[in-house]
């Protein structure tokens, strides 16, 4: 299988065994960013609904139709669905959740798991979402064992987490990489097969 981008029709993938190929594209959206393409040609994407501006992630079956996957709507703040990641065998996806408003006016914000054979969904929190904790930009292990994430504390404290993608909350304790009071924030960039080794742009490094 590959991928390609053809500008008459758009991405698609082809399969060589078969010799077809298929246009992989969500409605109403533009600007598609492919996240992946499992064996099995599932392909999992991120595009910008044209509506609402908000960004979606979508995974679609070889030669199906994308369906949207997470929960960010017209109410939920901007990063929702920004960024995302998909194990390998394309079943796993992670990505920027809504944030959390707290009864006193603080938030926090989740990274959200879908599983894409069960339709099901679980939230990563992190311990202390109602003093504006956060979670961003997940990076899934090929397996889906493990996640990646930016982690700010409610003391200030930043850095990169690596824990099972279990759907256990997150705390100072988990971090591995801190980061504080750099200007530029570190990026996970890719977790290895079974989540053992991380590889993350230092902070204000380009």
């Amino acid at each position: 299988l590959v991928a390609f981008y053809d500008e008459d029709n758009g991405p698609e993938v082809y399969d060589f065994n078969s010799g077809t190929a298929w246009s992989i594209g969500a409605p109403n959206g533009y600007d598609t960013s492919l996240l992946g393409v499992a064996d099995n040609g599932t392909a999992t994407l991120l595009q910008r609904d044209s509506s609402t501006g908000l960004d979606h992630v979508y995974s679609q079956p070889a030669g199906g139709s994308a369906q949207q996957v997470d929960n960010c709507t017209a109410t939920s703040d901007t990063p929702c669905g920004e960024y995302a990641s998909v194990s390998d065998d394309g079943n796993l996806i992670a990505y920027e959740g809504s944030e959390v408003q707290e009864g006193d006016g603080s938030f926090g914000s989740t990274i959200d798991l879908y599983n894409v054979s069960a339709g099901t969904t679980k939230s990563l929190l992190p311990s202390s979402a109602s003093n504006g904790e956060k979670l961003d930009e997940p990076v899934l292990s090929g397996d889906g064992s493990q996640v990646a994430m930016q982690f700010t504390s409610s003391d200030g404290t930043q850095g990169l987490v690596v824990v099972p993608a279990t759907g256990a909350t997150i705390s100072d304790s988990d971090i591995i990489a801190k980061y504080n009071g750099d200007t530029t924030e570190a990026e996970p960039v890719s977790l290895d097969a079974t989540g053992n080794v991380l590889a993350y742009r230092p902070p204000n490094q380009n």
